[in-house]
């Protein structure tokens, strides 16, 4: 997987348990990519616990490529999702369908194909989902991260891949910011309201985790008295790792080398959340690890600069680093926050949530987790 370390590139977990044990993993990694270093981390409470007795290396042949030799995002292949497939030539001609059906929806994008995976439940509930950003190992697109987390639930769903994502194939992850050939942050909203609309639904959920927590808490402000769920988003581009919205600028925006990344896209859309003009009516249920440094760089700057009036966090420990809680939890938050419309906020509290927490709080739990 690709680190969110910047000081490291791509780890892997091998297997450990007690007694001795034999292990075997292995590293894929980009032909542009040189291995530098190895460093083995035990990941116990005590590095005394792990003991490394013989490590082997080795280099194996190289894995099979797309035609482009591209090992990242080698196919779009939407003939093996199990449902009706809805092309739309254009932008104008999705708007003029009379209704829309559960499946996947392909829409026409000035050439970028925007799609959307749509499940009509008629349930009062419609979600809105957006990925997190795309592993190094993903073989096929479109991919709907959290679509199983959701199957299981009373919602409507709207799950959307980033269209901006096929603009280049070295490109992990747009934040659905858009592009120069499809402004999305402008255009998106609409398309998004006519699913909603359809679906019936009297209540918005928006969820999203990482770069698509930045999405679900931008898109939201499209949808009054929305709720929104964010992982561990991003909430400023300028604090998150260069390398990553360099790309991102270059790609989709034409930024030059010379030029300041966050700059360009300052002038094109949206990257910094502090910039948005009204959270009142609106539900934050945002979700953070303890030891990410997105609380330093992403969420302490958005709550101080943001009033946001109905924010719960619920901040634990799960890992080191840009880790997501169990999925376990995520289920429970979003059962919560569907079934039970007059005591959700007494649920999230059970689970360790704070409502409105202030910069002390967040630092006092933040230390609390750490001596845990």
């Amino acid at each position: 997987m690709r680190s969110g370390n910047p000081r490291a590139a791509y780890f892997t977990y091998t297997h450990t348990g007690v007694g001795v044990v034999q292990s075997r993993s292995e590293v894929k990694l980009p032909d542009s990519i040189k291995c530098l270093s190895i460093t083995l981390v035990p990941w116990v409470s005590k590095s005394e616990a792990t003991k490394v007795r013989r490590v082997s290396i080795e280099k194996v042949a190289d894995h099979a490529t797309s035609e482009s030799g591209n090992v990242f995002k080698t196919v779009r292949n939407i003939s093996r999702f199990d449902c009706d497939v809805f092309q739309h030539e254009s932008i104008n001609c999705f708007f003029d369908a009379e209704s829309l059906h559960s499946g996947l929806h392909v829409i026409n994008c000035n050439g970028l194909p925007l799609e959307i995976m749509y499940n009509s439940k008629s349930a009062a509930t419609t979600s809105i989902v957006f990925n997190a950003a795309l592993g190094i190992s993903t073989q096929e697109v479109p991919r709907f991260m959290a679509g199983p987390t959701f199957a299981g639930l009373k919602t409507n769903t709207i799950s959307v891949f980033d269209a901006c994502l096929y603009t280049d194939d070295s490109l992990m992850l747009a934040w659905y910011g858009g592009s120069a050939k499809f402004e999305m942050q402008a255009l998106l909203p609409g398309l998004l309201q006519k699913f909603v609309t359809d679906a019936g639904g009297e209540r918005t959920l928006l969820f999203g985790a990482s770069g698509g927590g930045f999405a679900a808490l931008f898109y939201s402000q499209f949808f009054p008295r929305s709720t929104v769920v964010a992982v561990n988003p991003q909430t400023i581009l300028d604090n998150y790792l260069p390398r990553i919205v360099e790309a991102y600028a270059r790609a989709c925006w034409g930024a030059g080398s010379e030029e300041k990344a966050v700059e360009v896209l300052a002038a094109r859309m949206c990257p910094d959340l502090r910039r948005l003009p009204d959270w009142a009516g609106h539900c934050v249920v945002y979700v953070q690890n303890s030891t990410d440094d997105h609380v330093d760089k992403h969420l302490l700057p958005f709550l101080t600069a943001t009033r946001v009036p109905n924010l719960h966090l619920l901040m634990d420990k799960w890992g080191a680093g840009h880790v997501s809680p169990p999925k376990e939890l995520i289920g429970q938050v979003l059962t919560i926050l569907l079934n039970e419309e007059t005591r959700w906020e007494s649920l999230l509290g059970d689970l360790g949530s704070m409502s409105a927490p202030t910069e002390n709080q967040i630092r006092e739990r933040v230390c609390a987790l750490g001596l845990a």
